[in-house]
């Protein structure tokens, strides 16, 4: 566990470091699969 994720807890870490990998990645999409995976992810996250 690195000394980030003690102050902020292990999976606010761990989402976090997933974003950072996650926006470069879909950098490389075609436009209009990086709209329907944004969308399907707000869905998703009011549906929670």
């Amino acid at each position: 566990m690195t000394d980030n994720a003690r102050e902020t807890g292990a999976a606010l870490e761990a989402m976090y470091r997933f974003v950072l990998w996650l926006v470069p990645t879909l950098e490389g999409f075609p436009r209009s699969q990086r709209f329907l995976l944004g969308d399907r992810m707000q869905d998703r996250g009011r549906s929670c």
